[in-house]
């Protein structure tokens, strides 16, 4: 909020969509290289989930570029969301398979 009563909203917001691209797509991968080597098989539901994430970063991208700042509530929600979903329920189911395989 500070940022934003000082007029730097859009930097803010730009860096926080940027590193959020970034690090998704790097952890993504890395993920996915491990649910592959352990052949499990709910990979392309992980990957689907992945991909909406990307998406709705790239979106968020998109608005913060045009301007559109009061999405910025959105993307905070957006990522508390996640990670109570996808990260605590989602990445979960696959611990098991991933221990049983022996990767780590």
């Amino acid at each position: 909020m500070e940022a934003m009563n000082h007029g730097k909203g859009k930097e803010v917001m730009k860096k926080v969509v940027d590193e959020l691209d970034s690090y998704g797509k790097s952890h993504f991968a890395a993920e996915e290289a491990l649910l592959v080597k352990a052949k499990y098989p709910g990979l392309d539901q992980q990957r689907a989930e992945h991909q909406k994430f990307t998406k709705k970063v790239e979106q968020f991208k998109k608005e913060v570029e045009a301007g559109n700042l009061s999405k910025s509530l959105f993307v905070v929600n957006f990522l508390k969301e996640w990670l109570a979903t996808h990260i605590k329920q989602t990445d979960r189911k696959y611990t098991a398979h991933m221990t049983a395989a022996g990767v780590h």
